[in-house]
């Protein structure tokens, strides 16, 4: 969708480039489309299309016989799998936004979240929950997309990782993070008017969450913003994100539920019923 949205609407946020293999399209043409996903580069990242939570995404070799290998994996997940340029070196920030009231939109504070090895897998959401309980803070180090997954490229010692201030939930509040990500200002301010760009040309609605890719050079100085993907139920409602920016559970619960009813009630006040006489000639017939 973003790949659509975002060139139409002329907005200047850029996405790797990908492709979109369906499964009939690669049984009619294996090696074609080997051929094509290769262009990407040497390496690409591969995402089933309909799942989430990092479920069969995979950094692949794009040599034939590594990719080919890596598809037929990717078709146990979903018959859709998306291919993208790998960006690397590079960290990960994410932030929140949520839609007001009065039709504004409101943006969270940045955070930098840190994988047990490499991008963020459904083991370090979901699974790797023995660090303790949400809130606490500890060293940690953050890097790019390594090898296979590994965690490599510029770190950041002795960085404060917050897990998700407040919460004792599971998933992506209780992750180890950098919070506020350790960024400069005038990257916070690109990147949080960047997500509020993309909520306005998605037309979002209550609470969603930007994950976004920053490619740095190998001394790790932040060199080009990547939007990478909208999750439009974040878990927790990415309360430690608000937590962070001031705003309590309580009013962040009371204006989703409000921006909810407004949008509900004026759904209904819509007139869905049509007369026509289309059907009538087939009563009877």
């Amino acid at each position: 969708m973003a790949r659509t949205v975002l060139p139409i609407q002329g907005h200047k946020i850029a996405v790797a480039d990908a492709l979109t293999l369906q499964e009939q399209a690669w049984v009619n043409n294996p090696d074609g489309w080997v051929k094509k996903i290769a262009k990407l580069g040497k390496e690409v990242i591969l995402k089933p299309a309909r799942l989430g939570s990092s479920i069969g995404v995979e950094r692949v070799s794009t040599k034939p016989a590594d990719l080919r290998n890596a598809i037929e994996r990717g078709f146990q997940y979903d018959d859709r799998l998306v291919f993208e340029e790998l960006v690397s070196p590079m960290i990960e920030i994410n932030c929140s936004v949520r839609k007001r009231p009065d039709g504004s939109y409101q943006v969270s504070a940045c955070e930098q979240p840190v994988a047990s090895e490499g991008a963020l897998s459904f083991e370090d959401k979901y699974m790797n929950q023995s660090q303790g309980k949400a809130g606490t803070k500890m060293g940690s180090k953050a890097g790019s997309f390594g090898q296979k997954g590994n965690l490599s490229g510029p770190s950041q010692e002795g960085a404060k990782a917050g897990m998700g201030a407040g919460l004792d939930g599971q998933g992506m509040a209780s992750l180890k993070r950098l919070l506020p990500a350790p960024i400069e200002d005038v990257w916070t301010q690109r990147i949080q008017d960047a997500a509020v760009t993309l909520a306005e040309a998605f037309q979002t609605s209550g609470v969603v969450r930007f994950d976004f890719m920053v490619k740095t050079s190998k001394q790790g100085a932040l060199k080009e913003l990547y939007f990478n993907e909208c999750n439009t139920i974040p878990g927790s409602l990415s309360f430690y994100l608000w937590q962070e920016s001031g705003v309590t559970f309580p009013d962040l619960l009371d204006e989703a539920i409000e921006v909810a009813k407004q949008e509900m009630a004026t759904r209904i006040g819509r007139q869905k019923p049509f007369e026509s006489n289309l059907l009538k000639q087939y009563v009877g017939s």
